[in-house]
């Protein structure tokens, strides 16, 4: 198509009330057409405010906790019944959780994440035991768009 008819079709579809819609930006919260699934958060957080996270250990074992990037890692253990807080996050944020390694038992189950966020913009992580068949997460989820993701 040369220039001149490329023109030509352009005005005819100005002229004629038909024009190409503007883009649609996501919406943050999600759109009404939301549907619970795969890759969708779990729950957000405001990135422009700092942001917390609790863990509670709910389990009958030690779990350990430790940030992905952390370059001198050394995890972070909760005991049973026990609760660890890291009161600035830095986002994104890949939080690992995970039975202790000082933990010799075979696992016949997986960890589960039950996760909130209060007005405070603190994310509490409640850590539950379920059973094997079902998979269990290790990786805890914040992303630059304040999305929370469990894996």
């Amino acid at each position: 198509m040369n220039f001149s008819k490329f023109l030509t079709a352009s005005f005819l579809l100005m002229t004629t009330g038909v024009a190409i819609s503007p883009v649609t930006l996501a919406q943050n919260p999600p759109a009404e057409t939301f549907q619970p699934g795969p890759w969708q958060p779990i729950a957000r957080v405001d990135v422009q405010r700092p942001v917390g996270v609790k863990i509670f250990n709910e389990t009958d074992i030690i779990l350990d906790y430790d940030l992905s990037a952390n370059v001198n890692a050394s995890p972070v253990q909760i005991a049973p019944g026990e609760a660890a807080t890291l009161k600035t996050v830095r986002i994104p944020a890949y939080i690992l959780i995970n039975r202790s390694v000082s933990t010799t038992e075979v696992p016949t189950y997986s960890l589960i994440y039950s996760i909130d966020v209060d007005e405070k913009n603190m994310v509490t992580v409640t850590v539950t035991k379920a059973s094997s068949d079902i998979p269990g997460y290790t990786t805890l989820n914040i992303n630059r768009q304040g999305g929370i993701f469990a894996y």
